[in-house]
């Protein structure tokens, strides 16, 4: 299982999210996703994004969202960051817009790696202090900066 700063790169974050709402949001990531080698098919990707956060909301309490579809559009596990200062209405269960967003793409074949990566991620958003960092950090190596400090600092209390 990869790592979350090994998932994303600095090139896959928006920092300053345009979106009014949170479908306009999974497009806008998706949108820098679209250079990647494993999207084969933005507009499936974006399709089958849309219609599961339709089905199932991926709003999650403290102000995040982790959008996602499992979907023969992307050939890999692929991951996008956004953040939005306004925030965007997820469904969240406590009510409240989502300001950091991770959207993933998620081959049909690899929930494994997918659920192993959302527990991860799930572990590191309940710190205070890492969704802080994300909402400081001024530029993508930033945010990458936290990623990988919240991954170590986790490590070292599970070992």
């Amino acid at each position: 299982m990869k790592r979350i700063s090994e998932l994303i790169g600095t090139d896959h974050m928006i920092l300053d999210l345009a979106a009014q709402d949170k479908f306009q949001a999974i497009s806008e990531l998706i949108k820098i996703l679209g250079n990647s080698e494993y999207v084969v098919n933005q507009q499936d990707f974006v399709d089958h994004t849309i219609q599961r956060e339709k089905d199932f909301p991926t709003g999650l309490e403290n102000g995040t969202a982790l959008p996602h579809s499992r979907t023969t559009a992307v050939t890999d596990l692929i991951m996008a960051f956004g953040r939005s200062k306004q925030g965007v209405d997820f469904g969240a269960p406590d009510g409240k817009p989502a300001h950091l967003i991770f959207l993933f793409g998620v081959p049909r074949g690899e929930v494994k790696d997918y659920l192993k990566t959302i527990a991860q991620l799930s572990r590191m958003l309940k710190q205070d202090r890492f969704r802080k960092g994300l909402m400081r950090a001024r530029e993508p190596k930033g945010v990458l900066s936290e990623i990988r400090e919240t991954e170590r600092r986790l490590s070292e209390l599970v070992v």
